[in-house]
């Protein structure tokens, strides 16, 4: 199983398409904002969802929840993200996601520029990217592909998510949540072009932080020049 899995990966590793990537981020940097608050959220949730419905077998849906006035909200409204599922052989769940919107805080939040290619177009492109390439296979679980909106508000889109979640009693295997993804420099001029920050959580809820370490140690070796850096 172990050399299986190691085959899967490799193949699945040469399917990433650099183009596919670039294309989904200069399509994201036309927006001038995708701020929540703005009408520029709703026409590029709606571009995304176009593109996730590009891909066979996919199901997809402009998911609205509504958000009330309050920090960084300008006015109560119905606010909307994409969420697409790729049904598998069992109703567990694993979600791929990043979220859609973007802010900038030095003006006028519905029309300071904000293009957000690093936070976090870069994790949308990977979210699609993951839909386009695992859509090509049968798979155990079902895979919930999301572009998450209101994250920067303060996480409302994926607590709305959260709640459906529940109500619906979805069983969730694991969910990745990608965010700032495409930036190689940090704070203080930190660059590290080789490792991308997995971050997990210990907890007796969840096995976060195994999963984790599955992943690292999974991938351990199996893409030259690159690796996962676990920060707990």
């Amino acid at each position: 199983m172990i050399v299986t899995a190691s085959l899967l990966l490799s193949h699945l590793t040469s399917e990433v398409s650099k183009d596919s990537l670039r294309q989904t981020l200069t399509h994201l940097s036309t927006y001038p904002t995708r701020n929540t608050n703005t009408p520029e959220l709703e026409k590029a949730a709606e571009w995304v969802a176009s593109e996730f419905k590009k891909i066979p077998g996919l199901r997809v849906e402009l998911m609205r929840y509504d958000v009330k006035k309050g920090r960084r909200v300008v006015a109560d409204k119905s606010v909307v993200q994409v969420v697409a599922t790729l049904p598998g052989e069992s109703d567990k769940k694993v979600i791929v996601g990043g979220h859609l919107d973007t802010i900038n805080l030095t003006g006028d939040p519905m029309t300071a520029i904000a293009p957000g290619i690093n936070d976090d177009g870069s994790g949308v492109a990977l979210t699609l990217e993951c839909a386009r390439i695992l859509s090509q296979k049968r798979w155990r679980n079902t895979l919930v592909f999301v572009a998450f909106s209101g994250e920067e508000q303060g996480l409302f889109g994926s607590g709305a998510l959260a709640e459906k979640a529940q109500k619906e009693s979805w069983k969730i295997e694991a969910m990745l949540n990608n965010d700032t993804v495409g930036a190689s420099q940090g704070p203080g001029k930190l660059k590290d072009k080789k490792r991308v920050r997995l971050y997990s959580e210990e907890s007796t809820d969840h096995n976060s932080r195994e999963l984790a370490r599955f992943i690292e140690w999974e991938t351990r070796g199996k893409i030259k020049g690159f690796s996962p850096w676990l920060v707990f």
